[in-house]
């Protein structure tokens, strides 16, 4: 283990002296088994001056908190307790995992050996994947391939490491470890599920995050409260909801993501109504209220003197204009068809006529053009923005070998500005020209 890393436990260890029995297991597991896996040689880091300072902080500090806070809730409020063997067993699976992927991937002997045995199982030969894949630290997706790999291949890698000729030992799993690699692959590929979509580009749009997100936080809702899973699965169930918990209450700061699922007249209001508070609920109202009145005011005057016209052509009593009660209305108000307060004033619609959902706000925009501009300026929006594997995974070539003196700052912009350029973000380069010229 790194001196950086034993500091890091340490640090923790000290600050939780009144720590539940359960978390203070976990740290002396920290401290026994080590962040580094198997082997200090198997550290996927290419040199120490590779390593980000802020993530070697995430990786070491913030994730170390935020077990710590899982196991106590989950010693409170399900009763589990995690043992100390239990901990220290789990903590170096994916790093057995991705260290012999790493070894065989380097050697050419090891590869044209685990191809050799593969041959030999009737059930693998004929099948295309002949490799363990490798845990890539700048890939977020390569964690659940890489064991997926390794247990689909069991066999052959159970043969590897059993070799004593190859001095690979150091790689084998515990045989009591399988089940609970088999869950952990279970529970990665959960994430994978969403991770794949919604890297696709030009497919997931910005309304289609937040109804997927609340179906990942109830799946791991339901993985913390299973009964027949390893209680070290359902710690890392809690760990994760507390992850979930955090960028939830970052994504209330943007309203975009409401109001594009507002917008969706098959949904409207009643997908909050079933997963949030009425109190909140009826603050994400009024804010898409404000936020239809500020942004999509009337285009004229004679917008809204043409409707209210339309709604007075009733026929006039002479007689009744002269009695007291002249300025009660005999008629009830119709309100506005193109106002925010009527479309949520309604009930839900069918698509399935329409073919969709931008579709039917494309065939609305004659009749209702303040609500379609509206939701289509917040439908359209992309789930991502940027590249995902430069943007989102800290790419090691965010700058190519001809942009050295580019800050990343500056790239980041570029690459933002180019994902948006020809949507509806950007339709035209003349915005951004506007804005250059300003600038300089």
């Amino acid at each position: 283990m790194s001196k950086r890393s034993r500091e890091v436990i340490e640090k923790n260890k000290q600050n939780s002296k009144l720590a539940t029995p359960a978390t203070q297991d976990f740290l002396n597991a920290q401290k026994e088994v080590g962040v580094d896996g198997a082997d200090a040689d198997d550290t996927e880091v290419l040199g120490s001056d590779n390593i980000d300072p802020a993530q070697f902080e995430h990786d070491t500090l913030v994730i170390q908190d935020s077990v710590l806070q899982a196991i106590k809730q989950v010693s409170t409020s399900e009763g589990i307790v995690p043992t100390k063997s239990e901990l220290q067993d789990a903590q170096p699976i994916m790093s057995i995992v991705s260290g012999l992927a790493r070894r065989v991937h380097d050697s050419p002997q090891l590869k044209m050996k685990l191809e050799e045995i593969i041959s030999m199982y009737p059930e693998l030969k004929y099948l295309k994947r002949k490799s363990l894949p490798r845990c890539v630290p700048t890939r977020w997706n390569t964690d659940c391939a890489a064991l997926d790999g390794h247990i689909h291949l069991r066999g052959p890698v159970q043969w590897l490491t059993s070799e004593p000729s190859l001095k690979l030992q150091n790689y084998s799993l515990k045989e009591e470890l399988w089940p609970l690699a088999d869950e952990l692959n279970e529970s990665l590929e959960v994430f994978e599920v969403l991770t794949n979509h919604f890297s696709l580009g030009e497919v997931p749009l910005i309304y289609q995050v937040l109804p997927a997100l609340v179906d990942l936080r109830n799946t791991l809702a339901f993985m913390r409260g299973a009964t027949n899973i390893h209680s070290v699965t359902r710690v890392a169930a809690q760990a994760a909801l507390n992850v979930f918990n955090k960028y939830m209450e970052n994504m209330t700061i943007c309203e975009v993501y409401f109001i594009a699922i507002v917008m969706c007249p098959d949904i409207k209001m009643g997908w909050f109504r079933t997963h949030y508070a009425p109190q909140s609920v009826e603050m994400m109202k009024q804010m898409i209220v404000a936020r239809f009145n500020t942004s999509y005011p009337p285009s004229t005057v004679s917008d809204g003197a043409e409707f209210a016209s339309k709604v007075g052509e009733t026929k006039s009593n002479r007689w009744l204009r002269e009695m007291p009660f002249s300025s009660l209305s005999l008629h009830s108000a119709t309100p506005n068809p193109d106002s925010i307060e009527a479309y949520l004033g309604t009930e839900t619609e069918s698509l399935s006529t329409y073919g969709g959902v931008l579709p039917y706000w494309t065939a609305m925009l004659e009749t209702k053009p303040r609500l379609a501009r509206m939701a289509l300026d917040y439908l359209t929006a992309p789930a991502t923005s940027v590249d995902v594997e430069r943007a989102f995974s800290a790419g090691r070539l965010t700058i190519n070998h001809l942009q050295h003196n580019m800050s990343p700052a500056t790239f980041e912009a570029k690459m933002a500005v180019g994902s948006w350029y020809d949507t509806p973000l950007l339709p035209d380069i003349s915005e951004v020209a506007t804005v250059i010229e300003a600038a300089m």
